[in-house]
């Protein structure tokens, strides 16, 4: 990443899917892309799902279902949602994650570019 360069991402409209996330600047393949904060996921079984007093049309529609384990990913407070919560899918995203789940530009993202990533790869 360029020195002392912020980069800023704006939720809008998505053509893929509802909301979507957008640079606001050019970003460099290889560029760290900061869409979380350093908070844990929250981890919320199905039948659980009652307890947490939150609809299960929010946590379906803001959350990754684990299919093996039964259970939605989700931000632990989904009044105050990083801006990753809002990737969309693509076959060929710009994005992808590591190990660790820091992100990262597989190839050179336009100003005003929807930022996606495959969700076959988490």
């Amino acid at each position: 990443m360029e020195k002392n360069k912020i980069i800023i991402f704006e939720l809008k409209p998505s053509k893929i899917h509802g909301v979507g996330v957008y640079s606001t600047c050019y970003i460099r393949k290889g560029t760290k892309l900061p869409l979380f904060d350093d908070e844990e996921p929250r981890y919320i079984k199905f039948r659980d799902i009652e307890k947490t007093g939150i609809p299960f049309k929010i946590i379906r529609k803001h959350s990754i279902y684990d299919e093996e384990r039964d259970m939605y990913i989700g931000p632990q407070n989904y009044n105050k949602m990083a801006v990753g919560w809002f990737l969309n899918h693509s076959e060929t995203p710009n994005a992808r994650p590591d190990e660790n789940y820091n992100y990262y530009a597989v190839r050179a993202i336009k100003p005003n570019e929807e930022i996606t990533i495959d969700y076959n790869e988490l």
